[in-house]
């Protein structure tokens, strides 16, 4: 693998044992697929979960990181402690890698702070203004930052792990393979959407669309035609961000979305796809009774939103529907949000609104990293999102049950204790 004279010093530690380490990480990661050379990393995203002695390793000697680096959402237990009283310490452990300990959130903040970066605390970056350009390589910790960074801005993100990102950030580069080359990022299956009014279309409706093509894909890039060239930002997050989770497909092409895809031709290189699949609407009933919708028993016990985080306009939504009702006594409702949103948000009223009613509002992960869905007495849960869904029932090891549908059926659950009612 070619090194520039730059990229030889930091693997030789003339810029410290850290960067040394980092480049030596990219390096082998490189080789593994066949990469030739290193190219600049434009926007890092990183985990805010990374193993203390790691963080602490491959910065060492480190003034400040090589390229713009934000963080990732965080689960903070003295904060849960103080607005919830939830403490099971215990129950966080066995979740798989939730911090539970205060002065490790304490010290990778020290350190995140130490090196400059950019404490936004989300998995949607793009919605607090780190926003990848066309072109730009976008290394990100979370699988529906790199999907959306390829699939709505046309920017270059490849399935990333926590350490890789973390590499880039420290060097300022990463090796120039897999997505981040413009001969694989065309389109290989093309997907057909027949017999779908849009007009009656939630935002669930997209994230059962997205899963179904995510498992139909898996590992293959794939082109929609189809759909409505006017398509929200919300909107594509809630169809791009199952991909990755029913499947492992990082690029999807929106025909008349995706600066890439201006035409179904554009997206295929030219090419005729490998393979062609049509979606209807039974495809789309058959994917929520089969992988989102496997709960029985009627009673919610929470209610989960913003698995990635909501946008503003998703808080007005869940806000008007509340407004002068109280969740049900038997049931939670979460809801997860960037800090910065959720100032946007109390500025607006909408955040009083929702606490009012009885809401949570938090910035950790809504699967992942929340500590609700591992209590105890949480057995059915309802979720506006197909990601949440599938990581709920999976995180959980099949304890939680999901019921599936729009913002409007969760929030009627919510007050209602009650799925349907």
């Amino acid at each position: 693998m070619f090194l520039n004279d730059e990229e030889k010093r930091m693997l030789d530690g003339q810029y410290g044992p850290g960067c040394s380490m980092a480049m030596s990480l990219l390096k082998r990661f490189g080789e593994a697929f066949d990469a030739e050379k290193m190219v600049k990393a434009n926007l890092v995203h990183i985990s805010t979960s990374l193993p203390i002695d790691l963080l602490e390793e491959m910065t060492e000697g480190l003034e400040r990181f090589k390229t713009s680096c934000s963080l990732h959402a965080m689960f903070n237990p003295k904060d849960w402690k103080e607005k919830y009283g939830i403490t099971l310490i215990d129950g966080y452990q066995k979740s798989g890698g939730i911090i539970s300990d205060d002065s490790e959130i304490y010290e990778r903040l020290r350190i995140f702070k130490r090196l400059h970066a950019i404490p936004i605390l989300t998995c949607l970056p793009y919605t607090v203004g780190v926003v990848p350009r066309q072109g730009d390589t976008f290394l990100a910790t979370g699988s529906s930052g790199q999907v959306a960074a390829n699939s709505i801005f046309g920017a270059r993100a490849g399935r990333e792990s926590a350490s890789t990102a973390l590499a880039a950030a420290v060097t300022g580069v990463t090796p120039y393979m897999g997505l981040l080359k413009k001969e694989n990022r065309f389109a290989e299956m093309f997907i057909k959407i027949h017999g779908i009014d849009f007009d009656e279309f939630s935002e669930a409706d997209y994230g059962t669309l997205g899963y179904c093509i995510g498992h139909i894909a898996q590992t293959k890039n794939v082109v929609i035609d189809g759909l409505p060239m006017n398509l929200s930002v919300e909107q594509c997050k809630f169809l791009t961000s199952p991909l990755p989770v029913s499947g492992a497909c990082t690029m999807c092409h929106i025909v008349g979305v995706t600066p890439e895809a201006p035409t179904l031709e554009a997206a295929l290189g030219g090419k005729k796809p490998k393979e062609k699949v049509e979606i209807g609407k039974k495809d789309l009933e058959e994917a929520r009774q089969n992988f989102l919708t496997n709960a029985t028993d009627r009673d919610v016990d929470l209610v989960v939103i913003g698995c990635p985080h909501c946008f503003i306009s998703e808080l007005a939504e869940i806000a008007s529907l509340l407004s002068g009702k109280r969740i049900h006594q038997n049931t939670r409702f979460v809801v997860g949000v960037s800090d910065a949103t959720n100032t946007v948000a109390r500025e607006a009223g909408y955040t009083r609104i929702l606490e009012d009613a009885g809401v949570m509002v938090t910035n950790c992960c809504m699967t992942g990293l929340n500590p609700l869905i591992y209590l105890d007495d949480v057995e059915t849960v309802a979720t506006n999102t197909s990601r949440g869904a599938h990581y709920i029932q999976r995180l959980t090891g099949g304890k939680d049950k999901t019921w599936y549908g729009s913002t409007k059926e969760c929030v009627q659950a919510a007050v209602s204790g009650k799925w349907g009612i």
